[in-house]
This record gives C-alpha cells, structure tokens and sequence, in this order.
C-alpha cells in the first residue's frame, strides 16, 4: 500500500506522480483519470506479487504439513444441520466421537 501512497501523492504543481507517469502512454490522453487508476493498480499488484507468490508456492509443492496453531478448543460444537461437517473419515463436530451430526 506504500506504492500507492507514493503515486497518489500531488507535488506543488498539483500532479501526482500516476498522473505523471500515464501521461507518458498516448492513449491516456482521451481518459487521464483512468490512466491514472490503470497505474495504480498495476503498481500495487506489482508489489503484491511477491507475498502471493511465496504463499501460491506453498500450496503448489504441499510444503506446508501443519497448521501454525493446532485449534485449542477441540470440545466447540458448530451447527451444521446438512452434514457437511460429517465424513467417515472425520467425525463431525458437532457431537464428540461420533461420525453424524446430531
């Protein structure tokens, strides 16, 4: 979010520095605001590529094995009135023990 505090910023001819940048693209002339959003959001999702990368890269190559913080509150019930909760492979949490909700 910095990069887009950086770009919205107006420096003492009343400009910012998006605007200044999409002026250099000539179809930005016909649509400057637009222009100025499209630098924008290109920067920003510049920056946050890095972040999702690291994070898509985990879940791609399954290096990530365990939670952080196992879930303290094992006794919780939650509602779930279609089962969806309830497998045979992992009981529902509804009701300890048993594989169905209820």
């Amino acid at each position: 979010m910095a990069a887009a505090g950086v770009l919205i910023w107006r420096d003492d001819t009343g400009r910012t520095q998006a605007e200044r940048i999409a002026m250099r693209w000539r179809h930005a002339a016909r649509r400057p605001r637009l222009a100025e959003f499209a630098v924008i959001a290109v920067a920003v999702n510049i920056a946050y590529a890095p972040f999702f990368l690291g994070f898509t890269a985990l879940r791609i190559t399954d290096s990530a094995t365990s939670v952080a913080t196992p879930w303290r509150y094992l006794e919780t019930k939650v509602y779930d009135p279609q089962d969806h909760y309830a497998r045979p492979v992992c009981p529902a949490p509804t009701s300890v023990g048993s594989g169905t909700a209820g």
